[in-house]
């Protein structure tokens, strides 16, 4: 497992064990949350592929459109 997804984990265990539950009165749905917690992750160590499978021809045709600088057709 990378050094992000463990920390990710991490994150989650601490959210499931001291987080604290509240409804959301806008969409009627429960929500455990904890408060004031954040992961900082070098980008330089973030993986491209963690836990999900990625869309290999949709990223490489965005970074040549990136690259080309074409706009967005209207």
């Amino acid at each position: 497992m990378a050094k992000v997804d463990e920390i990710y984990h991490k994150l989650c265990e601490e959210i499931l064990e001291s987080g604290y539950w509240y409804t959301d009165e806008s969409r009627g749905i429960r929500c455990l949350q904890l408060s004031s917690k954040t992961i900082e992750i070098p980008l330089d160590e973030f993986p491209l592929l963690t836990t999900k499978k990625m869309f290999l021809e949709g990223i490489v045709g965005e970074l040549l459109w990136f690259l080309r600088g074409e706009l967005l057709p209207s």
